[in-house]
C-alpha cells in the first residue's frame, strides 16, 4: 500500500513530504519513500510512541503540522499552518487529518488519502480548488506495488524493524485488541496460519 502511495505521488528527491498518522501505512509510507530518495519528510501523530518510531525511520515529527514550520521553513518565514509541502499523505482518514494535508500543501501539489476513520468529510474545497491540488485516493495495491515491496524487503533495503509483532491466528482477536488499547510502540502485527 505505502509503494503505491508513493507511486501515485510521483515522489521525486526533492520533495517535502508530510505524512498525517504513524500507524502502519504512515510508517511503511515513510520508509518508502526514503528509499525512493526523499529526504524531507514530516510526519504528525499525536502518539509520542508512534512519533520515536518515525524519528528512527528519519523523519522530522510533531504533534501538530503548525509546529512543524520551524524545521520546513526558512527563517524569518514566519510560523502558523503556512502550505510548505510539495505532498501529503492522510493515513488516519478523519475530517481534521483530511484537511490538515489539503492545507499544508502547495499550489499544484498532491494529497493522497488513505486512512479510513471516518466514511465522511467536509473538505476545504476551496482551498484545493484555489490551491490546484490533485487530491487522490489509495485503497490497497497493485501487482508491481507488490512486486517492488517484496524486493526490497528481500534486498533488506526495507524492514519491519522492531515495531512489528508476529502472532498465531488465533491469537489475532487479542491482537487486535491489545493494538487498540496500546497503540505505541508496536504498530503492526502479523498473523500467522501455522508454526
Amino acid at each position: 500500500c505505502a509503494v503505491r502511495i508513493c507511486r501515485m505521488l510521483d515522489l521525486q528527491r526533492h520533495n517535502r513530504l508530510l505524512i498525517v498518522g504513524a500507524g502502519p501505512i504512515g510508517l511503511f509510507t515513510l520508509q518508502a519513500a526514503l528509499i525512493l530518495g526523499v529526504r524531507e519528510i514530516a510526519v504528525v501523530d499525536l502518539n509520542a510512541d508512534r512519533l520515536a518510531i518515525a524519528r528512527k525511520i528519519g523523519a522530522v515529527t510533531a504533534q501538530s503540522v503548525e509546529r512543524l514550520a520551524a524545521s520546513f521553513l526558512p527563517a524569518g518565514a514566519g510560523t502558523g499552518p503556512q502550505a510548505f509541502f510539495d505532498a501529503a499523505v492522510d493515513a488516519v482518514g478523519r475530517t481534521a487529518t483530511r484537511n490538515q494535508c489539503i492545507k499544508a500543501v502547495r499550489f499544484g501539489g498532491k494529497v493522497v488519502f488513505s486512512g479510513l476513520h471516518e466514511a465522511d468529510s467536509a473538505l476545504a474545497v476551496n482551498t484545493a480548488i484555489r490551491n490546484e491540488l490533485a487530491l487522490l485516493g489509495s485503497f490497497a495495491y497493485a501487482r508491481e506495488d507488490f512486486a517492488t515491496a517484496l524486493m526490497w524487503i528481500i534486498g533488506k533495503r526495507a524492514s519491519l524493524m522492531n515495531w512489528t509483532e508476529t502472532a498465531m491466528l488465533s491469537d489475532g482477536a487479542q491482537c487486535f485488541e491489545n493494538l487498540i488499547r496500546q497503540s505505541g510502540k508496536m504498530a503492526k502485527i502479523v498473523l500467522r496460519v501455522q508454526a
